[in-house]
């Protein structure tokens, strides 16, 4: 590029040639047909048209690049790097390397970057910013692992900055620290998606507040969080309840032969072999079922059913009918354990967040006892089977065993007829879990009944929670 060669023309017309250089006169006779008009009366710079310049006035404020085939004046401070805080001398052990305060007014961003045969010193490097080139407004600083290059970019926040880099314990055997001031913006680090993260890595901090347009009015709203998550419990996403019985099948069972309408309370069965005034049934269709279970109140003989309340659903001729007992007072044993479960269907999935426990006896109770009866010796498991898989949640002998997993468990005292009671509630949500069940894989809830309880009065386990996504 062939400096000072710029023509102007002033207010007279006048023609004058800066700073002519003899060697490269024709070039300049051939650039003196393009000229930059002082006054707006001379020729037009277009990109079609360029007039390269450099303006000078001693010392060089502007220069010209090539851009895509264009050439434009930058006059902007260059970026270059700093003498005076960067340094390839090595360091004895625990030394220091201390830059000098440097003025980066005109300046966009810092990069540093730093390889060292050896660690620094926790914190080794120290990047200083102050205001007046004396105190120390704020730093940031960076431990710096051996052999590994490292990068880091800063804005340029103060008037002045300094680099400080302090060394291991270890003398170095080589050490490149390097500053680079640059006026525009750079990628602060570059990583392969598959590297390690350290903590020590440079980053920029990106936040965000997230919004959704709410079903309910239609307008946008915050997504908040609950511990450090997004709260989906708040945001009401499940609005289906599950109160359901751990529950086994008994030998009723039949099929209805006339559909059922939702909010009848008699359903017509083929048959009713097995089922009794008392009996507790489940409705199951191929596209619908009843959650909770109904009492049988009446029986018409080989023709239906009356029941205690309505139903929520249509059924379709040859729905299920069936006995179920939710009862657990009854004799298991260790090798012969009764099986109770609570388990969604294979079109639904269940999240249940807490189990309900209650117990009923002619007996007082007390944390050694099982309800009002001796501590168990096999004791009741309460466990989870997810896709094929158990896990055991937990296990009880005694009702301190029950206090372990709920704390919440209260003694009933016995009216002048009635029974001694015992109420637990075990909220899962509370140890920050869910016991999730997807009917498509099988999963349920269970109750293992190992011993002898018939003398109890009544044994009942109730899950609640929610319809995933319902």
């Amino acid at each position: 590029m062939v400096k000072n060669n710029v023509v102007v023309r002033d207010s007279d017309s006048k023609t004058i040639r800066l700073d002519k250089q003899e060697a490269e006169q024709s070039e300049i006779d051939a650039r003196a047909k393009r000229v930059v008009n002082v006054d707006g009366s001379g020729g037009v710079v277009s990109p079609s048209n360029p007039l390269p310049v450099l303006i000078t006035d001693g010392t060089d404020i502007a220069d010209v690049i090539p851009t895509n085939g264009y050439k434009g004046i930058v006059a902007i401070a260059p970026g270059h790097v700093s003498l005076i805080n960067s340094t390839s001398e090595t360091l004895l052990g625990d030394a220091s390397f201390d830059g000098e305060w440097e003025e980066i007014t005109n300046f966009g961003v810092l990069v540093i970057t730093v390889n060292t045969s050896h660690v620094s010193a926790t914190d080794g490097l120290c990047v200083e910013f102050s205001s007046d080139g004396v105190n120390i407004d704020s730093s940031d600083t960076f431990s710096i692992p051996a052999n590994t290059g490292k990068t880091f970019s800063f804005q340029a926040a103060n008037k002045y900055f300094k680099v400080v880099y302090t060394n291991g314990d270890t003398t170095q055997t080589h050490m490149r620290l390097q500053t680079v001031l640059k006026p525009y913006y750079v990628k602060p680090s570059s990583h392969r998606i598959s590297d390690t993260i350290s903590p020590e890595d440079d980053a920029e901090l990106v936040t965000n507040v997230n919004k959704g347009l709410s079903e309910l009015d239609g307008n946008f709203e915050n997504v908040n969080t609950f511990r450090n998550a997004l709260n989906v419990t708040e945001a009401f996403v499940h609005k289906v309840g599950i109160s359901e019985h751990v529950r086994r099948n008994l030998d009723g069972s039949t099929t209805l032969d006339v559909a059922a309408s939702s909010g009848d309370t008699l359903i017509n069965t083929a048959d009713t072999n097995n089922f009794v005034v008392g009996s507790l049934i489940t409705i199951n269709g191929t596209a619908e079922h009843e959650r909770s279970h109904f009492h049988v109140t009446a029986i018409s003989v080989g023709v239906s059913m009356t029941l205690d309340r309505p139903l929520d659903k249509d059924h379709v001729i040859g729905s299920v009918v069936q006995e179920i007992g939710i009862a657990m007072n009854f004799l298991g044993t260790l090798a012969n354990p009764l099986s109770f479960k609570v388990q969604p269907t294979s079109d639904e999935r269940w999240q249940i967040t807490r189990i309900m426990i209650t117990m009923l006896d002619q007996s007082t109770m007390d944390d050694a006892k099982f309800g009002g009866l001796n501590a168990l010796p096999n004791g009741v498991v309460i466990r989870l089977v997810r896709n094929g898989v158990v896990q055991t949640l937990t296990h009880w002998k005694s009702n301190g065993d029950l206090k372990d997993d709920m704390y919440d468990v209260e003694y009933s005292s016995k009216a002048p007829s009635g029974f001694y009671g015992l109420n637990g509630r075990w909220t899962f949500t509370k140890a920050e879990f869910v016991a999730d069940l997807d009917g498509a894989t099988g999963d349920y809830l269970e109750v293992l009944i190992q011993d002898n309880l018939v003398a109890l009065d009544d044994f009942e386990v109730k899950a609640q929670g929610r319809l995933f996504g319902g």
